[in-house]
């Protein structure tokens, strides 16, 4: 996490191997001039079949 006076960046990732899931996700909070831009990418669950 990390915060500062004009944008803050959270960003979050999981792996886990026993269900072979992944998941990712990304968010940027940006507050330049009056402006918000939130990026969310990256989520992706892969599930496998016995």
């Amino acid at each position: 996490l990390k915060i500062d006076p004009d944008w803050i960046w959270i960003g979050f990732e999981s792996t886990k191997y026993g269900s072979e899931s992944l998941l990712g996700f990304d968010l940027i909070f940006q507050n330049g001039s009056g402006s918000l831009e939130i990026f969310v990418r990256s989520v992706s669950i892969m599930q496998s079949s016995l």
